[in-house]
């Protein structure tokens, strides 16, 4: 039997290398969108005054009458804007007057 002479690899360095990871913007959160509650009067098959909009999503029925009075927008308030709302129905505002357009146009 022949012993086969055991080749020594040359010894190769070790080479640490830093990667520096790629710099980036911190991430802002975005604006937390927020609950709509519509103020205005009842639309038959459409919406009912003081229903809640989970993040301000509003299903496609609502959209179709706001696209035909855009003004309508202002009857989407937030929660926190509900007392001043309701304050202002009983004045003369801007809220009670697209209040009454949208009553007078779609009811």
């Amino acid at each position: 039997m022949s012993k086969k002479k055991e080749q020594e690899l040359p010894e190769q360095e070790i080479v640490e290398e830093t990667v520096e990871e790629p710099k980036v913007a911190p991430v802002q959160p975005k604006e937390k969108a927020e609950n709509l509650t519509y103020v205005g009067p009842t639309i038959r098959n459409v919406i009912k005054r003081f229903t809640t909009f989970e993040k301000g999503i509003l299903p496609e029925s609502v959209e179709q009458k706001i696209s035909e009075f855009p003004a309508m927008k202002i009857l989407f308030v937030k929660a926190e804007d509900l007392p001043k709302a309701a304050a202002d129905m009983v004045k003369q505002s801007a809220l009670c007057s697209v209040y009454e357009q949208v009553k007078n146009k779609f009811i």
